[in-house]
């Protein structure tokens, strides 16, 4: 199955979210090079503007990635990305997750966007269930999943090579029946 991913637009009160461009590549560098934003991801910084462009590409080149560059409306940049990766579109499910510019950290910004990726992965992918990996030390994104209902469901000891030791990795999901009852 083929899915256009050139017109997946939406808004929420403070970001328009649309799809990755190569415009975008000098915004997204800026979070991308910055190690504290990508400190607990699985991810290494981005060191190039070219290295960045090439991600965007192949991001938008694969059939199981959906992402989004979230636009600020009121300062018209580009201030996160988020979405889904491996997207099984038979078993309907995904794994959500984003990052944010260390500068609009505790603001509520992550919560505005996992609320809308949340909605439009259930709504607008159909998929039944949603999930999420993160590093047992990244308390906000702990308070968020469980801010939003996610349930644990995995502790995988030792998952990720961090800080130069080996740290736990939580895995959380959230299901479609679940969503509706709470909304």
């Amino acid at each position: 199955m083929n899915f256009d991913k050139s017109n997946l637009v939406f808004e929420t009160e403070h970001f328009i979210f649309r799809p990755l461009t190569l415009n975008d590549a000098e915004d997204l560098f800026e979070i991308y090079s910055d190690p504290d934003v990508i400190r607990l991801d699985y991810s290494e910084p981005v060191t190039t503007k070219e290295q960045m462009a090439a991600i965007i590409t192949a991001a938008n080149s694969n059939p199981s990635v959906l992402t989004w560059s979230g636009e600020h409306k009121s300062i018209k940049k580009v201030i996160g990305t988020c979405g889904f990766k491996n997207w099984n579109r038979q078993s309907r499910n995904a794994e959500l997750g984003g990052n944010l510019a260390r500068e609009f950290w505790n603001q509520g910004y992550a919560a505005e966007a996992l609320a809308a990726l949340i909605n439009y992965g259930f709504v607008g992918m159909n998929l039944n269930k949603v999930y999420a990996s993160t590093n047992s030390r990244n308390t906000a994104a702990l308070r968020l999943l469980n801010k939003f209902g996610f349930t644990q469901e995995g502790h995988f000891r030792e998952h990720q090579f961090l800080d130069g030791k080996f740290a736990d990795v939580f895995f959380f999901s959230l299901f479609k029946k679940d969503y509706n009852n709470a909304n």
